[in-house]
């Protein structure tokens, strides 16, 4: 961004004269592949405007003309105050330096578009203060950006849920060693029952576990047959337990 508002700078310094809806330059900068107008600084009415316009903000350049000022109804909403404050700065000292800023501008069917802005002052009199503006659709620049930002948000969430997964894996190995000791130890079907029931939902919990792994380290999906009814009735023995004795469980 800093590289084109440089260019932009210079361009505008290059082209610079040329008053009205024409001028010596215009018909280069027609050629541009950016928007540039030209307007009063006093009431950002319009002097000149480039038919790339109509392609920026699907807005013809007669329309422009008869409007006005056509570029600050535009702002964002989510942008207006914030380029305000910065534009009025500016106009109290406009010589100073060129006016940059990257922000959203709605077209005439309500898109959102962002530009890179790049505005100097062209001529400054007692009167009348000029100024030409220089508009660069980055729109798709910065939607790569975005998606840049979400990809890399999804490979932090992905390595958070990878060290959480290695650890909680780690407790259900020894979740499940235990209930597998107890069950050699423990006399009473019932009892053995409860082991059983521990080391499955350890298992479950493994396959859980599997699954987060999986989403942090994305592979081939590791498709199988599953016995829905060897699956129920590992949940069979928790289900009796939380249903009470009052609810019979038929499989």
């Amino acid at each position: 961004a800093a590289g084109l508002s440089l260019a932009f700078a210079a361009l505008a310094r290059a082209v610079g004269g040329g008053g009205g809806r024409g001028g010596a330059h215009m018909p280069l900068v027609d050629e541009l592949p950016f928007v540039t107008y030209t307007a009063r600084l006093a009431d950002s009415r319009p002097e000149y405007v480039s038919p790339q316009i109509e392609r920026l903000l699907e807005l013809t350049a007669e329309r422009a003309f008869a409007v006005g000022d056509f570029w600050t109804p535009r702002l964002h909403p989510l942008d207006r105050e914030r380029v305000l404050r910065h534009w009025r700065a500016w106009c109290a000292d406009p010589a100073a330096k060129p006016f940059r800023r990257t922000y959203r501008l709605l077209t005439e069917s309500g898109r959102v578009v962002w530009v890179d802005d790049v505005t100097i002052l062209l001529r400054s009199t007692r009167r009348r203060r000029t100024f030409r503006r220089h508009l660069l659709d980055v729109t798709e620049q910065h939607d790569l950006e975005d998606q840049l930002r979400e990809a890399q948000k999804h490979e932090a969430l992905g390595r958070v849920a990878g060290a959480v997964a290695h650890d909680f894996n780690n407790l259900l190995t020894v979740i499940a060693g235990y209930a597998q000791r107890l069950r050699s130890r423990l006399p009473e079907p019932a009892e053995a029952d409860d082991a059983v029931a521990i080391a499955a939902a350890a298992e479950r919990g493994t396959a859980l576990v599997r699954q987060l792994l999986s989403y942090a380290r994305p592979r081939p999906s590791d498709l199988r047959v599953i016995d829905l009814n060897a699956l129920v009735a590992d949940f069979a023995p928790m289900v009796r337990q939380v249903i009470g004795e009052d609810v019979e469980l038929v499989l």
